[in-house]
């Protein structure tokens, strides 16, 4: 899914914010194809239980990823070192 090399790169030459979003990107694409998540938020009131379960699967993706960079940061870098996403 995302390597270490992947993560103190992008983090060495300050691009973190572009790997987390195709990573994340990339995750919710495992599950749902890029027109299945259009129609699903164009359907959101239609289909709310579907469309709340998309989005609560894209917000997990989003905190698995971040966790997961944090994590090979602070073995990398040492304890002190956090990274926030700006969005």
């Amino acid at each position: 899914m995302i390597s270490r090399t992947e993560i103190i790169l992008s983090a060495k030459n300050g691009v973190l914010d572009t790997l987390y979003s195709s990573k994340v990107e990339q995750r919710i694409r495992e599950k749902y194809s890029l027109g299945a998540q259009i129609a699903l938020i164009r359907q959101k009131d239609e289909k709310a239980e579907e469309f709340e379960a998309f989005n609560t699967f894209a917000e997990n993706a989003k905190k698995e990823i971040k966790a997961i960079i944090n994590k090979t940061l602070k073995e990398a870098f040492g304890e002190g070192y956090k990274w926030e996403h700006l969005s």
